[in-house]
């Protein structure tokens, strides 16, 4: 059954395109290391500036596959470390949580 890591961004006044350019990065690496990511912006309901960033794999072992080849790659940890070494940041992390999927 499918998994996803969803986590959640409440974007700061005038910084979108910063997050978008990011984010874009960020999928860039996810992709390559195997995950299907996702980007999400709600129109109705959900907290106000608020975006989804999921990343999707076909199951609990490729997802652990993933995680051990994301925390071994080197230009992930050298993106990690730029973005966390921003003094202000564009958009602050409001939840993070790992979905797995209820067939029906």
């Amino acid at each position: 059954m499918a998994v996803i890591n969803v986590t959640t961004w409440r974007i700061r006044p005038g910084r979108i395109q910063e997050f978008v350019t990011n984010a874009s990065g960020a999928r860039k690496i996810h992709e390559r290391l195997g995950g299907k990511v996702r980007i999400w912006q709600a129109v109705a309901g959900g907290e106000p500036n608020t975006i989804g960033y999921g990343i999707e794999h076909d199951d609990l072992t490729s997802y652990g596959s993933f995680s051990d080849k994301l925390v071994a790659d080197s230009e992930w940890q050298a993106f990690i470390l730029r973005i966390q070494g921003q003094t202000d940041p564009g958009a602050e992390l409001v939840s993070s949580a790992l979905y797995n999927e209820i067939p029906v």
